[in-house]
């Protein structure tokens, strides 16, 4: 369960990333808040969003974003491996600082 948690995680973050990412550029950062609005308010009436771009279109978290159940696919324990390869880094990081 700890090893799901770990991905579900991973998943969440990167779908709430994805969610609040504004470029730097204020006219850039308008027009990309401007496209996601529009995009949430379509998704909200169930219209098409073919005319977007994919980066405009928010995320959701899948029906198996918590590393599926009760089974891992491969690539999640690949992602998990890496998770922990990260966490490990960065617990030796922090022990030498």
């Amino acid at each position: 369960m700890a090893h799901r948690f770990k991905i579900f995680e991973y998943y969440a973050q990167y779908v709430h990333d994805w969610n609040t990412y504004v470029p730097e550029d204020p006219e850039e950062a308008a027009i990309h808040l401007e496209k996601r609005r529009e995009a949430t308010l379509l998704l909200s009436k169930g219209e098409d969003l073919s005319h977007l771009d994919e980066w405009h279109v928010p995320y959701a978290l899948g029906r198996l974003s918590d590393g599926g159940n009760p089974v891992l696919r491969e690539c999640d324990y690949d992602l998990l491996k890496l998770i922990e390869e990260r966490e490990s880094k960065h617990a030796v990081l922090s022990k030498m600082l």
